[in-house]
């Protein structure tokens, strides 16, 4: 008998240290259902236009065990003459996970900062 995992998108939060700075989040998911046992691919990308490190946090997910997990991050700078510069900072998050019980599994919040400490 074959189990299944149904992964559903996560809920995500995005946060700046200075609130008119523009900041976003997104997730996906490799697979919607996979067999216990089998793994999936999760990649959260964050864009921020605002100085500073950006901080993801990912919890825990029931039902799915985090096997490893790897980052790429970018900064472009640009300069016009009506806006001065404006700096983009780019972050994606790749996590590999296990499904390790069948049913609905849902990914909780997932939260990112930028432009100051977590």
């Amino acid at each position: 008998m074959k189990r299944f995992a149904a992964v559903f998108a996560a809920v995500i939060s995005a946060t700046s240290a200075h609130a008119a700075e523009p900041i976003s989040i997104s997730v996906a998911v490799s697979d919607q259902q996979v067999l216990v046992g089998e793994s999936l691919t999760m990649q959260v990308r964050t864009v921020a236009r605002v100085e500073g490190d950006i901080q993801v946090e990912i919890p825990r997910i029931s039902g799915l065990v985090e096997r490893s997990r790897s980052a790429s991050e970018g900064t472009s700078i640009s300069w016009s003459s009506r806006s001065k510069q404006q700096i983009t900072r780019e972050q994606t998050l790749t996590v590999e996970l296990l499904a390790n019980k069948a049913g609905t599994l849902t990914i909780p919040a997932i939260v990112a900062r930028v432009g100051g400490t977590a």
